[in-house]
């Protein structure tokens, strides 16, 4: 039996853990920002930044569900 990864367009797989990307603005960086993404299995998942927690380029902001 083979088992084929795709690339998927929005997560990306690393070792265990899942990423997902989004380029978001100046201003969201600054202020805060708050989405909505849909996981693989369906489910809504809320992110949202507190306003004045600055997000620097390159940061990366990680949640454990």
């Amino acid at each position: 039996m083979k088992l084929v990864i795709e690339k998927h367009p929005e997560f990306e797989r690393k070792g265990a853990d899942l990423y997902y990307r989004k380029a978001i603005s100046l201003y969201e960086a600054l202020t805060g920002v708050s989405f909505t993404l849909t996981h693989l299995d369906g489910q809504k998942i809320h992110i949202a930044t507190a306003p004045g927690d600055i997000i620097s380029p390159g940061k990366v902001k990680s949640s454990h569900f």
